[in-house]
């Protein structure tokens, strides 16, 4: 073991670690984003020094959750009214990272009642295609919640 002893700069205004022989691990963290120069200075018995740098690019840590955000939400027919006992077509798509669940509801466009709702959630794809049978005649609104 030639290796009499050794320092570990950061970069990032810390102090500084040092040692003696070559057992142990260390271990750092940043506190800031950025760009910093890590080295080793190491000095051999013989009172010889080197010095090995690496450039370490510290990220911002990425947001917990994103927004969740309803990306599609098409229903059809849109060009005519549905007659009582047809089926309209929805489609719809939800995304976000941490999303638990979300909803689809039609409603009766009359008096806000829900006629027909459907949930997704956790463990399911975030998306609904599907066919939903009106029976009765009149206007429906279609919604997704998150």
């Amino acid at each position: 073991d030639c290796l009499r002893e050794w320092e570990l700069s950061f970069g990032d205004g810390a102090d500084a670690l040092t040692g003696k022989g070559t057992t142990g691990t260390v271990a750092h963290t940043f506190e800031t984003v950025g760009v910093f120069r890590v080295a080793l200075r190491a000095t051999d018995e013989f009172g010889d020094t080197d010095v090995a740098t690496v450039l370490v690019h510290v990220a911002p840590r990425p947001p917990l959750c994103t927004p969740p955000a309803v990306r599609a939400l098409k229903v059809s027919p849109l060009s005519r009214r549905v007659l009582t006992g047809e089926n309209a077509h929805i489609e719809a798509r939800v995304e976000s990272h941490c999303l638990a669940s979300w909803t689809l509801r039609v409603l009766r466009a009359s008096d806000g009642t829900v006629v027909s709702s459907f949930s997704r959630g956790p463990q399911e794809d975030m998306a609904y295609i599907g066919d939903v049978r009106l029976t009765a005649a009149g206007s429906y609104l279609f919604e997704a919640s998150i």
